[in-house]
């Protein structure tokens, strides 16, 4: 057992393999809420605090940097991740060189380099 906190993630996709796929490869190690759209994001922020949320870039309602900005405003320390596979978003871009999204996590994936990125982000030690 650790003294350790546990690491809050929150998880934001509309695409329902990607959402569960999220969920099966974190929660063994961190804390996750899933939320299969940004309102349901929004409304994850206003009852409980995350350490880093992962979010959809393209998603029905907003973009993912809409959703960023909103989340900055309700949870400011939270980190914010894009996840994506659209590479030539100048808005993204944009918002990891302002500092609303502190990096692109380009799909497809790897289960192991995205724990590991969450980890680096959040100052987690390796396990």
């Amino acid at each position: 057992m650790t003294d350790r906190p546990a690491i809050r993630v929150l998880a934001i996709d509309d695409e329902p393999n990607v959402l569960n796929m999220l969920s099966r490869v974190l929660r063994r190690t961190f804390d996750i809420v899933t939320a299969s759209s940004e309102p349901a994001g929004v409304a994850a922020l206003q009852t409980r605090s995350f350490d880093i949320a992962l979010v959809d870039y393209s998603m029905p309602h907003m973009t993912g940097v809409e959703f960023f900005e909103i989340a900055r405003r309700i949870r400011p320390e939270m980190i914010r991740v894009a996840v994506t596979g659209y590479g030539d978003q100048p808005e993204l871009l944009d918002a990891v060189r302002t500092g609303l999204c502190a990096e692109i996590v380009w799909k497809p994936w790897k289960a192991v380099d995205l724990e590991a990125t969450v980890r680096r982000l959040v100052g987690a030690p390796t396990e």
